[in-house]
């Protein structure tokens, strides 16, 4: 949390949204609340997300399409929703590095899931890897993406390690 108090927004993939309904808050720790930030290409998000529940500034990029259809005013009427349009694939990452800059935001938190993870890679989009490793497995679920972590700085945190590693876009 306190990572999050320190930026200015933090990205979510749509999946997570929709699986785990994250608050992508700092209220654990005193300080700014980041702006959330995700790409739903339907805007088939249902609205009783924590994403949407108005106590911060929210946006949402989706495809021409989706802001071209009837559910696009319903998201409108969310209080503190931004809806922004971004182009869908590849271009995406660069597109939104690009347009949050122009938004005034310079520093995004990716916590996103494997999806979400490789596009920010594959893109190179990105200047800084922090990686936590730790003790105990947690089962079943997607593998994380694989990264080279031979040139990051190591960490240990109680019972994990914490690898952070700067990467020139």
């Amino acid at each position: 949390h306190r990572w999050r108090s320190e930026l200015e927004a933090i990205y979510v993939g749509a999946n997570s949204i929709l699986r785990d309904n994250p608050r992508l808050d700092a209220r654990c720790w005193n300080g700014h609340k980041p702006i959330r930030v995700t790409y739903d290409q339907d805007l088939s998000l249902p609205r009783d997300r924590h994403f949407f529940d108005g106590t911060v500034r929210t946006i949402l990029y989706t495809s021409p399409t989706a802001v071209a259809s009837r559910k696009a005013s319903q998201f409108q009427r969310i209080e503190g929703l931004e809806l922004a349009i971004a182009p869908e694939g590849p271009l995406f990452y660069t597109y939104l590095a690009h347009n949050l800059y122009t938004r005034g935001i310079s520093s995004l938190l990716v916590e996103g899931g494997r999806q979400t993870l490789e596009g920010f890679l594959t893109s190179n989009c990105y200047n800084e890897l922090r990686v936590f490793v730790g003790s105990h497995p947690l089962g079943s679920g997607l593998a994380a993406p694989q990264v080279d972590l031979s040139s990051a700085m190591r960490y240990t945190i109680d019972d994990s390690l914490l690898f952070i590693q700067q990467h020139d876009c």
